[in-house]
């Protein structure tokens, strides 16, 4: 196969990924107007559509070749070096 049309089937996969995931939004803002008489439970909802976006992100990272990175929400940890400088020594260093 040609390095083209290699290309070409990639992109192509990449737009059907992108279109899945509009789908999926479009889904999202009809399940926003459902679920209060839906009988699913939006956790259920929730994990099915992390799924699916996982599964298309790992396409895409394996297609485009390029790692995607997770976005990681919580609190950052300390500085792993904390010891305080005096001022002796910060002008030691200038």
């Amino acid at each position: 196969m040609s390095m083209r049309r290699e290309r070409e089937i990639k992109l192509d996969m990449m737009e059907s990924i992108a279109a899945s995931q509009h789908a999926v939004a479009r889904m999202l803002s009809s399940l926003a107007d459902l679920t209060p008489h839906a009988d699913i439970s939006a956790a259920r909802l929730e994990e099915n559509i992390r799924l699916l976006s996982n599964y298309q992100g790992e396409i895409t990272q394996m297609l485009a070749g390029i790692p995607l990175r997770r976005q990681v929400y919580g609190k950052p940890a300390q500085p792993l070096l904390q010891l305080p400088v005096s001022k002796t020594q910060e002008r030691r260093g200038s």
